[in-house]
C-alpha cells in the first residue's frame, strides 16, 4: 500500500493504493476557504490553537544497516576495494550508527581488506563541517591522518586528473536531504562524471532520504541549471543517494562511470524517515541543525528567494521567516491566514526575531514560525509555497536581488531570478506573482511529476513489501468483513474533507556567498552571505570562471544561501562552477542564467479555469500531493 497526502485519516492513507500518483485528473482540489485567504483586521483573535512543539522521538534501535556498515559486514562488499586505492568524500555525516566516521572505519579496514585510503575530497563546508558556507574550502594535507584533502567547493566542483591521480575507485558517504537545491547531490554528480572520464570506479555507502521516498515539486528546466539544479529531477526528489546516483549513471551521464556500484543498506523503509531511522541527527551543514529543519528545508528554502529572512542568523533557521515590515499585527495576521489554508502537520504562530546574520540582520523582524505537528502528513513543498506567496503579497516584501552580481534583477519574466532556480521553473514566480493559488500551481506539475516517478522506478533499489495474502472470508465471517468495510468507507468519507499539508522545504541551503566558493554549503541556507548576503544557501559560483565569487549561500556564514550557491557560471553546462557552488544551495545565477525555458502563460482564461477546475474537485474534499508508498 502506499501511503499518500490526503485530508483523510492515517488509517485512510494507509488504504490507499500502492502508486496512486494524484486526483483525478491531476488536478488538486481545493476547499472554497481553503483557496480564499483568510483577511484578519487589527486586533484579530491570536492565530489559530496553541501549536505544540514536536516532542522529542524517544531513543530507540536503528531501524536499518547503513551502507559504510554493510561494508564491513559483507565479505563479498569489500572484497571490492582489494588491491585497490580507496578515495573518500565525505563530510561530518559520514558515520556509522555509533557515530564512528567512515574515514576512520577505512583506515582501520586496510589490512582486512587489501586496499589503501589514499585520498578525501571534500564538499561544501568541508571534510569537517565548519567553514561557512560561501567560503571557498582549500586543499591541504590533513594532520590526523596524513592524507591529503582535496576541494571540490572551491576554484573547481568536478575532481581533476591530478585530483584522482592516486586513486582507483572513488566512495561517496554524505547525508543528503531529500531537497534538489542540496548541492552535495551535485557534488556527487560532478565526481561520477570524473570517474567515468578518468576510467575510476565510483562506490556510493547509501544512506536514507529523510523525506521518505515522498516527491514532490517541479521538473527542473534544464535552462535554469545551477548547483542547486544541474539536471532535471524534482525539487523534492524521493531517492536515497545510492538510486539518485544509480539514476545519473543510466539517464544523465554522457559517458557512463563503468565500474559503478551501491552498497546499499539492509532494513531500509521509507516510511520510517518520521522517526529518523532511529539514527543519530549529525548536522549536514550549519543550518540543519535537526531533522525537523531537515523535513521543513525542501520547501521553506523557498524563502531564500525572497527579501525575508529565513531564519538564518536565529536558533530556528527554516522553520521562522519575517520580515522588519511586519508588526505584532501583521505577525498575527500572518499566522491566522497560514493556519486557515488547509496544510496538514503543521501550525504556525506568531514569532519575532532579530537575525544576527544574512538577510535583515540586526532589524526586528516579525514573521511566523512553523511547529511541524506531524512529519507523516506535513507535506513541504506545499507548505514552502503556501508561505512564499503570503509573504511575497505584504507590502515591504518583494523577491530577492543581486544574489550574485549587484546587478542582478528579478523585474520581468526575461529576468532569471532566485525563485526560479530554486524552483527550476519560471512559470511557478509568473503565477505566484499573478496571484494564482499556490494548489492550482501544484496541480500544474503532476503530469511531469509522475512522467518522472515512472522514469525512476528502474533504479529503485528498495522493493515495497508486497501485502500478505488474504483468506477466503467463510460464511461466519463475512458479516464481520461487511461491517469492516462499511466503517471503512465511513471513514473514508470524513477523511475527504481534510485537507494536504505538503510544505516547502526546498534548498534555500546552498552557498550564496558572494565572493568565497562556500566550503560550507550543504546546509542549503547555511552559506555565508558573503558579499551580497546571500541567503539561497546554494553553490553560486561565481560568474569568474574559477573565481570563488559564487556562493550565495544563505546557509553558511550568511553567504552560502542554499539556493544562491552554486550558480557557477559553468554549473549548467556540468563545467566546474565557479569556487561558490555551495552544498546550501547554488546560488548558479551565472550558470543557468541563459535560458529561461517555457512558461505556462498566465492569462485570465488560465486562473479562471485552474479555480474552476480546484472548486469542482473541493467537492470531494481531496487534496493529494503525490507520494510513493508502500504496503
Amino acid at each position: 500500500m502506499k501511503r499518500c497526502f490526503t485530508h483523510g485519516s492515517v488509517d485512510e492513507r494507509m488504504t490507499m493504493p500502492r502508486r496512486v500518483l494524484t486526483r483525478a485528473g491531476g488536478i488538486v482540489g481545493i476547499g472554497a476557504a481553503a483557496a480564499l485567504v483568510l483577511s484578519t483586521a487589527a486586533g484579530a483573535m491570536p492565530a489559530g490553537p496553541t501549536p505544540q512543539a514536536l516532542a522529542p522521538m524517544a531513543a530507540q534501535a536503528p531501524t536499518l544497516e547503513l551502507g559504510i556498515e554493510a561494508l564491513f559486514d559483507d565479505p563479498a562488499e569489500l572484497a571490492l576495494l582489494e588491491g585497490k586505492k580507496v578515495g573518500l568524500i565525505t563530510n561530518p555525516t559520514g558515520v556509522d550508527h555509533d557515530l564512528t566516521h567512515s574515514m576512520d572505519l577505512l583506515i582501520a579496514g586496510e589490512d582486512e581488506g587489501g586496499y589503501e585510503l589514499t585520498a578525501l575530497y571534500a564538499p561544501e563546508h568541508g571534510i569537517l563541517g565548519g567553514a561557512p558556507a560561501g567560503a571557498g574550502v582549500e586543499s591541504y594535507v590533513d594532520e590526523r591522518t596524513g592524507l591529503t584533502v582535496w576541494s571540490l567547493y572551491g576554484a573547481t566542483q568536478r575532481p581533476t586528473a591530478e585530483m584522482l591521480a592516486d586513486v582507483d575507485v572513488l566512495l561517496f558517504d554524505i547525508q543528503d536531504i531529500g531537497a534538489r537545491f542540496y548541492t552535495y547531490i551535485w557534488t556527487m554528480y560532478y565526481a561520477m562524471d570524473a570517474a567515468a572520464e578518468f576510467d575510476k570506479g565510483f562506490i556510493v555507502l547509501d544512506r536514507p532520504n529523510p523525506l521518505g521516498d515522498r516527491m514532490d515539486g517541479p521538473i527542473l528546466d534544464e535552462a535554469l541549471s545551477s548547483f542547486v539544479g544541474l539536471k532535471a529531477i524534482p525539487m523534492q526528489h524521493g531517492l536515497t543517494v545510492g538510486e539518485l546516483a544509480s539514476y545519473f549513471n543510466g539517464e544523465f551521464l554522457d559517458d557512463p562511470v563503468e565500474d559503478f556500484h551501491v552498497v546499499t543498506m539492509d532494513g531500509y523503509d521509507p516510511d520510517d524517515f518520521t522517526s529518523g531511522y532511529g539514527l543519530p541527527w549529525v548536522l549536514p551543514s550549519p543550518n540543519i541543525p535537526t531533522i525537523e529543519t531537515a523535513w521543513a528545508y525542501a520547501g521553506m528554502g523557498l524563502i531564500e528567494s525572497l527579501n525575508a529572512s529565513e531564519g538564518r542568523g536565529t536558533t530556528t533557521p527554516f522553520l521562522w521567516t519575517g520580515h522588519p515590515s511586519i508588526d505584532e499585527v501583521g505577525a498575527y495576521d500572518l499566522a491566522a491566514d497560514l493556519n486557515s489554508r488547509g496544510l496538514e502537520g503543521v501550525t504556525f504562530r506568531p514569532m519575532f526575531a532579530n537575525p544576527t546574520t544574512s538577510k535583515q540582520a540586526g532589524k526586528l523582524s516579525g514573521g511566523v514560525n512553523l511547529h511541524i505537528t506531524d512529519p507523516e502528513a506535513y507535506s513541504p513543498v506545499r507548505t514552502g509555497l503556501h508561505v512564499v506567496s503570503a509573504m511575497y503579497h505584504l507590502d515591504g516584501i518583494d523577491w530577492r536581488e543581486g544574489t550574485i552580481y549587484p546587478s542582478q534583477s528579478c523585474e520581468t519574466e526575461a529576468d532569471t531570478c532566485w525563485i526560479d532556480r530554486l524552483t527550476g521553473d519560471k512559470s511557478v514566480r509568473m503565477q505566484i506573482e499573478a496571484g494564482i493559488d499556490p494548489d492550482v500551481i501544484i496541480a500544474g506539475w503532476q503530469d511531469d511529476l509522475a512522467a518522472f516517478d515512472a522514469s525512476a522506478e528502474p533504479y529503485r533499489l528498495y522493493a515495497a513489501d508486497e501485502p500478505e495474502p488474504t483468506e477466503e472470508p467463510t460464511d461466519d465471517a463475512a458479516g464481520a468483513g461487511d461491517d469492516g468495510a462499511a466503517d471503512g468507507a465511513a471513514d473514508g468519507a470524513e477523511a475527504d474533507g481534510s485537507s494536504d499539508g505538503a510544505g516547502a522545504g526546498a534548498g534555500a541551503d546552498g552557498s550564496d556567498a558572494q565572493g568565497a566558493a562556500g566550503a560550507d554549503g550543504a546546509d542549503g541556507t547555511d552559506g555565508t552571505d558573503a558579499g551580497a548576503d546571500g541567503d539561497a544557501d546554494g553553490a553560486q559560483a561565481g560568474a569568474d570562471a574559477g573565481a570563488s565569487d559564487g556562493a550565495d549561500g544563505a546557509d553558511g556564514a550568511d553567504g552560502a544561501d542554499g539556493a544562491d550557491g552554486a550558480d557557477g557560471a559553468d554549473a549548467a553546462d556540468g563545467a566546474q562552477a565557479a569556487a561558490g557552488a555551495g552544498t546550501d544551495g547554488a546560488d548558479d545565477a551565472g550558470a543557468g542564467a541563459a535560458a529561461a525555458g517555457d512558461r505556462l502563460p498566465v492569462t485570465g482564461a488560465t486562473v479562471t479555469v485552474g479555480v474552476v477546475l480546484a472548486l469542482l474537485l473541493s467537492a470531494g474534499g481531496v487534496l493529494l500531493v503525490r507520494r510513493r508508498q508502500h504496503s
